[in-house]
């Protein structure tokens, strides 16, 4: 009676190893989830990165200085012409809330 049970469990057990019926949807779901795993990492450094350069260009446009000269002509009764911004510059130590 064992002798019967152990030869039909053996013959289950071959019988399951050589099946591959399984093995390509397997595959999928392994080189799919590889694809989602390195396309979310790709996204996160394409993020980190966009908001780095959108860091540098805020930080660009508040020093932007629209000063000008232009000279004159002493011949023509034409004087020069300053311009300046009579906006302080941003610095974050300044509180204007009182």
């Amino acid at each position: 009676m064992q002798l019967l049970q152990a030869f039909k469990t053996s013959k289950h057990l071959k019988r399951l190893w050589s099946d591959d019926r399984g093995v390509l949807s397997f595959e999928w779901v392994v080189v799919i989830t590889l694809l989602v795993i390195g396309i979310v990492g790709g996204l996160a450094a394409v993020r980190d990165a966009t908001i780095d350069e959108l860091g540098d260009v805020a930080e660009g446009v508040t020093h932007f200085n629209q000063s000008f000269h232009l000279p004159g002509n002493e011949r023509f009764g034409i004087p020069d012409v300053d311009f300046t911004d009579q906006v302080a510059p941003y610095s974050q130590g300044d509180s204007d809330n009182s």
